[in-house]
């Protein structure tokens, strides 16, 4: 017949095998205990405690911190390039005008010589329909994107980050 032994001693040898430092097989030997049966009752007790509410608590509302600053150092990260990027194009006078708008490029052209296929942004400014910024956007190989009329904001920010191409009619 099979022996039967209370919870309160199969807790002790679980407690040897996490803490002590010795072999199950030695603890199981001192104890009088087969192997299988002690590390039957080590992974019970293992499971016990995932199951246990109180210990699952702690871990899931780790994740859900980590999750978040996960998220929010992404937002940080896009937001210090989105800056990074924005400091050469500042230049200043008392209006926009052509000159103005086409100093801007040229600098940020020189300076961080991107790839062809950069996406530039602008709303409908007759400063940025010109035909000299066009031509220097196509120069470097850059795409022209405008924002549809009557929303100056446009899109800029999505298309960078997300990569989503302008919509522009098909040249035909």
């Amino acid at each position: 017949m099979a022996q039967r032994f209370t919870q309160e001693f199969e807790g002790e040898p679980v407690r040897l095998v996490r803490t002590s430092g010795q072999t199950r097989r030695e603890i199981a030997n001192d104890l009088g205990v087969g192997l299988s049966t002690l590390t039957r009752w080590a992974s019970r007790s293992r499971d016990l405690e995932i199951d246990d509410p109180k210990r699952r608590q702690p871990c899931e509302d780790a994740a859900a911190e980590l999750k978040r600053l996960r998220r929010e150092n992404e937002i940080l990260r896009q937001e210090r390039d989105i800056l990074k990027r924005a400091k050469v194009f500042f230049a200043k006078a008392g209006r926009l005008h052509r000159n103005l708008a086409l100093a801007a490029p040229r600098r940020a052209f020189a300076i961080r010589r991107p790839d062809p296929g950069l996406i530039c942004h602008s709303d409908r400014g007759s400063q940025y329909c010109s035909i000299d910024y066009q031509s220097e956007l196509k120069k470097h190989g850059a795409l022209i994107s405008m924002s549809g009329r009557g929303h100056c904001y446009g899109n800029a920010i999505i298309e960078t980050f997300l990569a989503s191409p302008p919509r522009q009619p098909d040249s035909t």
